[in-house]
């Protein structure tokens, strides 16, 4: 009977310690499978402080997505419309940014965890800022929160940097528009849903990009794809046509390839998918929304 009743309780120590050790395995791969993680909060028009319900939900970001806030290097960017003048509005992007890095650091984050907080005024814009919806949407601060097992490298690529302009051309593009350092969205060309298929709409639109890099040899470029309607944490949509998570990088290889085929020289290029984790709108509140999302890329690399 002892050996009966020290038997049980070694059972119940051991099952307590396969108990605790499981545990503590899926916290470690919590923590090595973490991904970035980040949120867009919009401020009113002319103000450098957040309402009430953007609080909340930044707050619950915070929460929510972050639970073991320690093992995270935060991005601050601050944005604003176009209204008023440029000076004007780098100091407000630089007050937003600040507001936001206030409220982080009041709710369980670290000083030396925010690695930038900065102000780029209304330069990096989303859209034309053509009336009070494009508008709305460019009067926001970034936050995004890179794993500490995240290179600095990693992290470059991941981000849009600093200096980086983005463009939109909705109509039509020449070789002149091609500056190095900047990223072009060719803002016509669409494919069909769930493939890598453009639609006969597009082609104006790539024959236009085809005679650019035709005009300026000395042109490299990155073409980059990206979807929308998925989280963030997923790494490529369905493509029907091959089967397999690859929609962004087909799309963008499907590009790519009619270049090639017209007589662009392959060296000059290189395509990649970001799946749904370089989004422009963050929360997908319209079809429109979805649009700016689904989208193509062009970085130029050289020009």
């Amino acid at each position: 009977m002892k050996n009966m009743l020290f038997s049980s309780a070694n059972l119940g120590r051991y099952i307590r310690i396969a108990i605790v050790s499981l545990f503590a395995m899926f916290l470690y791969a919590g923590e090595t499978n973490a991904q970035v993680k980040r949120i867009s909060v919009y401020f009113p028009f002319g103000e450098e402080k957040i309402e009430f319900n953007e609080r909340l939900r930044l707050l619950y970001f915070i929460e929510d997505s972050i639970n073991n806030k320690t093992t995270y290097t935060i991005h601050i960017k601050g944005y604003c419309d176009n209204i008023d003048d440029d000076a004007f509005n780098y100091i407000l992007s630089q007050q937003r940014a600040d507001h936001i890095k206030e409220i982080l650091l009041n709710n369980g984050l670290e000083i030396q965890q925010v690695k930038l907080c900065k102000g780029y005024g209304e330069k990096i814009a989303l859209n034309k800022n053509a009336n009070e919806e494009e508008r709305k949407v460019n009067r926001r601060v970034d936050v995004i929160c890179y794993p500490l097992t995240m290179s600095e490298k990693e992290i470059t690529g991941y981000d849009i940097e600093d200096n980086t302009e983005i463009k939109v051309f909705k109509d039509s593009i020449s070789a002149k528009d091609f500056v190095e350092g900047e990223t072009l969205i060719l803002d016509n060309l669409n494919f069909q849903p769930g493939r890598h298929i453009l639609l006969p709409k597009s082609i104006p639109t790539l024959k236009q990009l085809l005679k650019a890099m035709q005009e300026n040899p000395g042109l490299e470029i990155e073409i980059v794809g990206h979807i929308c309607c998925e989280p963030d944490k997923t790494k490529d949509a369905y493509d029907i046509d091959t089967q397999k998570l690859d929609l962004s990088v087909n799309r963008s290889k499907e590009i790519y390839n009619y270049l090639i085929k017209n007589g662009i020289d392959e060296t000059r290029m290189r395509y990649s998918g970001k799946g749904a984790s370089q989004r422009l709108i963050e929360i997908e509140k319209s079809p429109q929304d979805q649009e700016m999302n689904r989208r193509v890329e062009i970085i130029v690399k050289k020009s």
